[in-house]
């Protein structure tokens, strides 16, 4: 009979450690509606982090080419994006833009993306896609109460004289 006995308490430790901090990056991710992406330029693979997944309203782990990765932008918006991640891998420098996301459900979201290149590998490309659909909107009914005032303004027949207390 010939037994062994092996000490796994470090490798158990390092896999809790391991789940934890996936876990930390899924609810921050969540929190932050936020999610990364890393493209391979030279096989042409796509992945997303799981968040980037549950934004775009896909399977976690699903596998995309880089046509289909950008194919979940909004057919307008779609050209633009392509030039930001072509001139991020022709001048390496980072490239962020906002621009319109399509969920898988059909709903258009928007969407600032950034991209910059991998610190060790020149052919790997990674970034984040954040939903800033309600910081659009906020920033749209500001706008559209901005300009009802100046009409008011404009059209009063009488002098209006508006004071900033702070």
């Amino acid at each position: 009979v010939i037994s062994t006995i092996e000490d796994i308490t470090e490798r158990q430790a390092q896999e809790r450690e391991r789940e934890r901090l996936v876990d930390f990056l899924d609810q921050t991710q969540a929190i932050a509606d936020i999610g990364g992406w890393e493209i391979d330029i030279d096989d042409g693979d796509a992945e997303f982090t799981k968040g980037l997944a549950e934004l775009l309203g896909v399977w976690p782990r699903t596998e995309f080419d880089l046509d289909a990765a950008f194919g979940f932008y909004h057919p307008d918006d779609e050209a633009d994006v392509r030039a930001s991640f072509d001139r991020l891998v022709a001048i390496g420098e980072p490239q962020e833009l906002d621009c319109r996301i399509q969920m898988a459900s059909g709903e258009t979201r928007w969407a600032h993306v950034r991209g910059e290149p991998h610190q060790s590998d020149s052919s790997v490309y990674r970034g984040t896609v954040q939903d800033i659909t309600e910081r659009r909107e906020r920033e749209r009914e500001l706008k559209e109460t901005k300009d009802l005032l100046r009409s008011v303004f404009d059209a009063s027949p009488i002098g209006i004289l508006a004071v900033d207390q702070n």
